[in-house]
């Protein structure tokens, strides 16, 4: 039994530095929004879409609320920022890996949350502004507007609100009474909820933006709970439980449902079960730490092989200069031993 022990644990030792000398180099692109392009319905059609959270080491609790939207019918799905611990090439990589984004069956669309712009010492880094331009995005669909905003840094960097301003502007003249949807990582500060990440200006750019336009619902992440609060008279639906540690024992892994009926929105939190923290932790640190400290953990592994070596002959000269038991001798007759 120790043999084998011993032998599968010298494969996995081989499998994982191999793993770490030629690692994952493919190429990839980063960019806001994977998937099949989006095709217009005829406006005030019922649809509906999932919006989830935080998800952050947790990359199957993505795919697996995308397979879960799929199924219920949702047409697309926008991710609430925090997809990735640090903002560099190896979490990208590893996220768009397990993401598949060619046999999506619907469009998943990022944000950027506080951790796309965190560099791995914990100051800010700019790996995601430099591949994705513009962060932020608009786009129509089913008579409703939808509008993905950036405030990874606690402020909605110019020219966002301005667009997003002169877009509703011109869907509002064909879609009076269309809705109108904002994304967002991290929400306003609410007097029932505050949210101190957040500076207190940009709580009132939005708010004074929310009462030229009054948008059917605001959803961000960021704050690993789930909850609504309001920011004057609209709507703002707080979750960030994508796979996070979660802020309420009561709350669940959920991804939010949104369902559109003319001008009526419905909203509904639909649970679904998560990666186990530990097989998302194992994951994470063999694809990513594993790569990103490649050589530190590369000399590791070559250190513990040797030392295994080194072990295994020492007890075999043990073994060797160990006195041998003598030889029993047995009569034959009587079957006692001389």
């Amino acid at each position: 039994m120790q043999q084998k022990l011993r032998f599968i644990g010298f494969v996995a030792l081989v499998w994982f530095a191999v793993h770490l000398a030629i690692g994952p180099h493919s190429e990839f692109e980063l960019s806001n929004v994977y998937g099949p392009g989006m095709t217009p319905v005829v406006a005030n059609r019922p649809f509906s879409f999932a919006v989830l959270g935080d998800t952050h080491a947790f990359r199957g609790n993505l795919t697996e609320a995308v397979r879960l939207a799929t199924e219920r019918d949702c047409r697309f799905l926008i991710q609430l920022g925090d997809f990735v611990d640090y903002d560099d090439a190896l979490e990208y990589r590893d996220v768009i890996n397990r993401l598949h984004p060619k046999g999506l069956s619907i469009p998943v669309y990022l944000t950027r949350g506080n951790h796309e712009t965190m560099a791995t010492n914990g100051g800010f880094s700019d790996n995601y502004a430099q591949c994705v331009v513009p962060t932020h995005r608009t786009f129509e669909y089913g008579g409703a507007f939808f509008c993905i905003l950036d405030n990874s840094d606690g402020q909605f960097a110019p020219p966002q609100l301005k667009e997003c301003d002169q877009r509703i502007r011109t869907f509002r003249i064909a879609h009076p009474d269309g809705p109108v949807f904002l994304f967002m990582h991290m929400p306003p500060d609410t007097p029932e909820r505050p949210c101190p990440d957040m500076l207190d200006s940009e709580s009132t750019r939005l708010r004074l933006f929310c009462q030229n336009w009054r948008p059917a619902a605001i959803f961000a992440g960021h704050v690993h709970d789930h909850y609504e609060t309001k920011l004057g008279d609209t709507r703002v639906m707080v979750s960030g439980c994508g796979g996070g540690s979660l802020r309420a024992p009561s709350t669940k892994t959920h991804f939010v449902e949104v369902a559109i009926d003319g001008t009526d929105v419905h909203v509904a939190m639909t649970p679904f079960a998560g990666e186990s923290r530990l097989l998302a932790s194992f994951r994470y640190a063999v694809n990513i730490l594993a790569m990103r400290y490649r050589w530190r953990c590369l000399a590791a592994t070559l250190l513990l092989l040797i030392v295994s070596i080194l072990r295994r002959r020492r007890q075999k000269r043990i073994d060797m200069l160990r006195p041998q038991p003598a030889a029993t001798r047995f009569d034959a007759t009587s079957g006692d031993a001389e």
